[in-house]
Order: structure tokens, then sequence, then C-alpha cells
């Protein structure tokens, strides 16, 4: 049974808050000795927690049995464990409706993900100290007016952008002019996967589906020009740098990859996901680089068939991903330098500190926090 669920870094790269089963704790540098938060009782269960900008305030999310049922609901309190409050109990909010936290705007700003049915959500935005719900984005009078909704939002670093994901069509929103961008029609098949901002809030990656061969081609779209382009083939998951010159990636091969044994007797051969091959490719030069066999990370339901993103240290010049048989490794971006970091573990998330002088590796049960590899 998993017990201890998403972590997350300080901004300050100090502190590391992890929810286990209805408690948030902390653990602070140098002994990394925990310090207990916050309990959710009635059977509660936390499965996401989040630092706010400053390292003052934590959101998380969880599930409260209410006699009858579980309700799920979304609270905030300061890193000491005081000022606990429940942001989520006026309307639209209701304990059955399924919800996630969103993205912190400010310390004072968190927003929420709220489900209206069939997979749709609306984009709420939530004040912390008052705790009113304003609608951004979804079913009804919207602060951002644009027809699009329903799907996934991912923020730019500026805020002055969302990509909206609906039903596997990728909408561009510029949040100041409520304009929307779609990159395919609704006639046309789901076929774009968002991929990842660039920090300076004017690129981003996705995957499109190529309809004449198949498997999924990467794209980085250009905002201010206002169109996309093709920069590789057979790539299903991938990752920008964080100064955006380099995207770290997975290529699908043509053949099938390697299988965990405890998933294999339940999966036919034939529906065995691809191999993969992580790399990297340097947008400015156009040079490729391949680091060696890569595989797909422990998914967090019953199967493994997850490609996990390769993870890029703050300054860019480590990459972390999961190898062939689902082990973690770190390599240099330059390709001259890797290491092993994990064997025969089930680790389902990997998290750089903010300054990059730590690495989580976090199971189903179980975190490791290792100082920086060096090389």
């Amino acid at each position: 049974m998993k017990e201890l669920y998403a972590l997350d870094w300080s901004p300050d790269g100090k502190s590391l808050a992890y929810g286990w089963q209805d408690e948030i704790w902390v653990v602070q540098e140098p002994a990394y000795e925990r310090s207990h938060v916050v309990s959710i009782y009635n059977r509660g269960r936390i499965d996401d927690v989040s630092w706010s900008p400053s390292g003052q305030y934590l959101a998380f999310h969880g599930d409260q049995f209410l006699e009858e049922f579980w309700g799920e609901f979304i609270w905030v309190v300061k890193g000491d464990g005081t000022g606990l409050k429940n942001l989520t109990t006026d309307p639209p909010f209701y304990p059955l409706r399924a919800l996630a936290i969103n993205e912190w705007l400010d310390d004072q700003t968190l927003t929420i993900n709220l489900w209206e049915g069939t997979g749709a959500q609306s984009l709420y935005q939530v004040d912390r100290i008052s705790g009113k719900a304003t609608l951004l984005i979804g079913y009804g009078d919207s602060k951002i007016p644009v027809q699009t909704h329903g799907g996934s939002y991912d923020w730019s670093p500026t805020r002055e952008h969302i990509v909206i994901n609906q039903a596997g069509h990728l909408v561009l929103v510029n949040v100041s002019q409520a304009s929307e961008l779609w990159f395919s029609t609704m006639e046309e098949p789901p076929s774009e996967i968002f991929r990842g901002w660039s920090q300076d809030d004017q690129q981003f990656l996705y995957s499109q589906w190529d309809k004449e061969r198949g498997g999924y081609n990467l794209w980085l779209w250009d905002v201010a020009r206002g169109e996309g382009e093709k920069v590789l083939p057979h790539v299903y998951q991938a990752a920008l740098s964080p100064d955006g010159s380099r995207v770290a990636f997975l290529r699908q091969e043509e053949r099938p990859g390697w299988v965990p044994a405890r998933v294999k007797p339940e999966v036919s051969p034939e529906d065995w996901p691809p191999a993969l091959t992580a790399g990297m490719l340097n947008l400015e030069t156009g040079k490729t680089i391949l680091y060696g066999a890569a595989g797909y990370r422990a998914n967090e339901g019953p199967r493994y068939w997850q490609g996990g993103q390769p993870v890029w240290s703050p300054d860019g010049e480590l990459v972390v991903y999961w190898g062939e048989e689902g082990d973690v490794w770190v390599v240099s971006a330059d390709g001259q330098w890797r290491q092993r970091l994990t064997q025969g573990m089930e680790i389902i998330q990997v998290l750089w500190s903010p300054d990059g002088g730590k690495l989580v590796l976090r199971s189903f049960d179980h975190a490791w926090i290792i100082e920086r590899p060096v090389h």
C-alpha cells in the first residue's frame, strides 16, 4: 500500500515537505530531522503538497472521510503548522467534486483545477486570506473569457500565457488579451501532448502524433512568431534545459522495450511498450548526443507504461533519467560521464533542490535525499 506521497522542496532549498498518510512533515538541513506540521483527522489521506513562492505557506490536497463518503479538499497552512485553513468550503467547491492544486501565482493566490464531470475541468483562483474563489477559465462567467475549457492548464513562467490540453488538442491562451490559438480542430483525432515551457516564456515543447508514420514527433513552439518547428522524430518524452538551449529526450525505437518481470506475465509481447534511447539535442547547433538505452519509470498505477520525463539539474549540467531496466541514472549534459543512482528500486519521482545541490528519489513508500553526484 502506498503511504508516502508527493514531495516539494522549499524555494530556498533548505526544507523538504511531504505527506505521510494523514500528516504533513518537513525535514530541514543540515541533519534533515523531521518535524510535524499538521494532521488531517477523520481518516484523512494527503496526496499532494506545494510550497508558496516565499516558502511561508504550504498548500496540500487530500481526502477526508465524511460519515458515508470520502470528500476532497485543499488546505493551506503556515510552514510552522499554524493557521490551518480549508480553501474549498464554499461553492463551487463540494466534497464530491474532484479537484487538484494547479499552481501558486503568488503567496496569496492559488489556482485550483475543479472537475466538472466527464473529465472536464475548470480553472479557479482562490484567495488564501478571504477564501474567495474566482472562475478564471471554465463553465460560466470567466475572468479570462475564452471559449476553450475542460482540460489541463499549464501556466507560463511569467503567467502571460496558459497552454490548455483540451482532450488531446493543445490551445495557447494569451491571458491579458483573452485570445486562444488552437493547434488542431476537435474534428481531428487527439494528437498533442504538452511537454514544458522555457523559463523566458517564449517557447514550449509538445509532442504531436505522426498521422502518416505513427508515433510521436517532438515540436518546439515559438510564441513570438506564432509557429512551431519539428525538432525530433519519434520522440515522446522530452524536457527543455533551464536556459532553453537544449532538449533532453527519450526516442522511441522500432522494437519492444524491456518489461519488468513482475508484470511480464500479464502483458502479451505485442503490447509491450517500445524501447527507448535517451539523448540530448542542442537547439542552437542541431547536434544530437545519445546517452544510451532508457526505459520506463514505475507508475503509481498497476503498470509500468509511463515514460519518465528526463530531469535537468537547475544549472543545466546534469540530466537524470530512467534506464532500460527502470533504474535511475545521472549523466553529464555532454554525455561524457554517467552514473547509476539506483538498482532494483521502483523510483517514481525525481526532484532536484532549487540550488541543484541535492536530489530526492522517491519510491512508493520511501524517499532518499542524496548529495549532487560529482563527476
